[in-house]
Formats: structure tokens, sequence, C-alpha cells
């Protein structure tokens, strides 16, 4: 976790804790429970945030698999013709977007080894992407077993607390 992920994750527990309510004070069991549920609820919206964050990265993605589709058809279009094809506008400015290396030659006419490296560019951006999107669902899993078992230990203490009748 980074710095910023803890501060985060101590801001929304303090948060959950002022929000959760059992109403018992006096009973360390149903206290521990009340813990248990604001630490779930924190890692509930940690992974809610992965979750956003992996649908962003898998729209992007696919934005840069139509990139490269579209890049094999120019380059196929350059070569039927017998010479270059130019790049659309719009994967001009997806390459200046993202950081991503343009060819040598120009924009307006690319040939078939420029196309190459332009392909080449593309599907090294994507699988940097794609690798995002991996490291991002392990910590998403770890988030969602923390949460279960945040929840079932918080059920745990209430359900023993409330079977003995004693709920003081």
């Amino acid at each position: 976790m980074t710095t910023f992920d803890l501060k985060f994750a101590s801001a929304r527990l303090m948060e959950v804790l002022n929000d959760t309510d059992l109403g018992v004070t006096g009973n360390a069991q149903l206290m521990a429970a009340t813990m248990d549920l604001a630490q779930a609820q924190a890692c509930r919206a940690q992974a809610t945030d992965y979750l956003a964050q992996i649908d962003g990265i898998q729209t992007e993605q696919a934005r840069s698999g139509e990139m490269i589709a579209a890049a094999r058809k120019l380059q196929s279009d350059a070569l039927a013709s017998g010479g270059a094809a130019g790049m659309p506008a719009d994967m001009v400015s997806f390459f200046k977007e993202h950081g991503l290396t343009l060819t040598q030659g120009k924009a307006d006419r690319l040939t078939k080894p420029e196309w190459d490296a332009c392909i080449q560019t593309l599907t090294e951006y994507r699988e940097a992407v794609s690798g995002r999107t991996q490291d991002l669902m392990i910590r998403l899993q770890d988030f969602i077993a923390q949460y279960d078992s945040y929840t079932r230990d918080a059920g745990g203490r209430i359900a023993a607390r409330t079977s003995s009748g004693n709920i003081n």
C-alpha cells in the first residue's frame, strides 16, 4: 500500500467508525464488531476505487486495440497502393495523448516499415496497460478477501454476544 492509500484508508476508517453505531458502547465484543465493520467498509471503499480504475483501463485497452486494427488496415492500404498511407488525426492525437513515439516519417505519408513501428508502439502500449490491470486485479482480490474476513468476524462477534442473551 502506498502512503496515499494508507492515509485514505485511515481517514475512511475514522469516517466509518463515527457513522457506525451498534447501540452498545460498554461491550468489548460489540465494540470489536464495530471496528471489524469499519475495517470492512474501508476495504469496500478501496475495492470500489480499484474497480473504477480497472474499468477505465479496460476502456483504454479497447481503444488501443481499435488503434492497432486501424493501423493494420492503413498499412494494408499502403501496401495495396504501392506507396504510403496517412495517419488519421484521431490516431495522431492518441499517440500524443499517451506520450507514444510517432514514426520518423511524416504522419501524412507512412510507409510499411513506419506502420510496422507504429503497430509495435501501440502493441507495447496495450501490453503495458494490460499489466496495470493485472496488478489492480490482484489488489482488488486482496481487499475483497479482507472485506469478507472482517464482515465474517463482525457477524461472529455479534452473533456470539446476542446469543448469550446479554447485549450490554
